[in-house]
Parts: structure tokens; C-alpha cells; sequence
């Protein structure tokens, strides 16, 4: 996600240049890099818990259950999330990992996982961004490589169990 993040930013930049300067003025007063107990609070806590019970949680358990239909109920709550982050860069790329925390949490069942991932894609976004900029060489091939390794290890745990023993030769 961090990869189609940088991407999504780099072609706002590229089409609508004002916007992305409206957003990264934004960003520099927020103090979202302003590392600290608040920092931990506001970026790796709240969001997590309570952005994934609102739109996750709530927002797809609700409309499934109104009879919508996941791939409906997914968009829905989607764009509902990038619209609560009130400006349009984060508006698209939240709007995005909206659809892929809705599939983590259809595919698991629980929205925990999609608490994590969304705790590790707020980590990676801030700190581990700076970290990697700061201190690595080639940061965006290294970005490219462990992220490849973190989405190819995520669809194996979210693929089907295989059927072992008897029940495997009777299908």
C-alpha cells in the first residue's frame, strides 16, 4: 500500500500540482513528524482501533446486512473513509486503502487484521518513510522489495486452508 500510496501522490503532483502543495502544507503543520506519546496516540492508536471499527467494523457489517453486496459495501465504505480525511491527495490514497482494508477484513472475518495493517501502514507512512530516507541507500528499491515480501506473505495467509487428509480425496 505504501507503493500504490507513493505512486497515487506522485501522479496528484504530476496532474493537480496546487493540490499536492495544499496537502503537503497540510502535512507540515500537522506535526504528524513531531515524534512523541501523542505522536503514538494519534497516528498508531486511535486511528487504528477506531477508524477500523467505524468503517470497517460497522460500515460493512451494516451494509452487507441491509443486503449489499461486499464488492457495493466495500466501495461504499471506501469512499466514505477517504471522504472523512477531508482533502483530496489523502482522500485518493486513503479511498484505496480503504478497499484493501475492506478486503482484509471480508477475507479474515474479524477486523484485526486490518488494525494491524492499518497500524503498519500508518508506521511505515511517517516514521519508517523517514527512517528509510534518512539512513538507507536506494530507499524507494528497498521500499519496493519489503513491500513486495509483506503483500506476498499477506495473500498467503489470506488464501483458503487446503483440505488435508480424507476430506481432500473426496473433492
Amino acid at each position: 500500500m505504501q507503493i500504490v500510496t507513493t505512486l497515487i501522490m506522485v501522479l496528484v503532483n504530476v496532474l493537480l500540482p496546487s493540490v499536492m502543495e495544499e496537502y503537503n502544507t497540510l502535512v507540515d503543520g500537522s506535526g504528524i513528524t513531531t515524534y512523541g506519546l501523542m505522536w503514538v496516540i494519534s497516528t498508531l492508536v486511535l486511528p487504528p482501533l477506531v477508524e477500523e471499527a467505524g468503517f470497517r467494523g460497522l460500515g460493512l457489517t451494516y451494509l452487507e446486512r441491509a443486503g449489499v453486496s461486499f464488492a457495493a459495501a466495500n466501495i461504499v465504505q471506501a469512499l466514505a473513509f477517504g471522504i472523512f480525511h477531508m482533502n483530496l491527495t489523502q482522500g485518493i490514497y486513503t479511498f484505496v486503502l480503504g478497499l484493501a482494508l475492506g478486503y482484509v477484513t471480508n477475507r479474515s472475518g474479524s477486523i484485526a487484521p486490518a488494525m494491524l495493517m492499518h497500524l503498519v501502514y500508518n508506521l511505515m507512512g511517517t516514521l519508517g518513510s523517514d527512517l528509510i530516507y534518512s539512513y538507507l541507500p536506494a530507499p524507494f528499491l528497498i521500499l519496493l522489495i519489503t513491500n513486495v515480501i509483506a503483500l506476498v506473505y499477506a495473500f498467503r495467509l489470506l488464501r483458503p486452508e487446503r483440505r488435508r487428509g480424507a476430506a481432500a480425496m473426496q473433492a
